[in-house]
């Protein structure tokens, strides 16, 4: 899904900030705590800044917005 979000945008899925890349994970909603919990370990405290955990919802209504943007383009175009 998300190749295909950037094949259609023609980005990379994860933004450049201050010339670093700032990355994230998608997971299900009910394993977000487990999340929390692990990342406040001392052993992942200097991934803390650099990984964002988000749940699948707001990947796939961007998936499904990108995906009708791309119908409407190409009705649009012609192409």
């Amino acid at each position: 899904m998300l190749l295909e979000l950037g094949k259609i945008y023609g980005y990379e899925t994860s933004a450049a900030i201050n010339d670093a890349k700032k990355k994230f994970m998608n997971m299900p909603i009910d394993k977000m705590g487990k999340f929390d919990k692990e990342i406040g370990r001392s052993l992942f405290r200097d991934i803390k800044g650099i990984c964002r955990a988000k749940t699948y919802e707001p990947l796939i209504n961007l998936y499904n917005l990108a995906k009708e943007h791309n119908l409407q383009k190409t009705e649009f175009f012609g192409e």
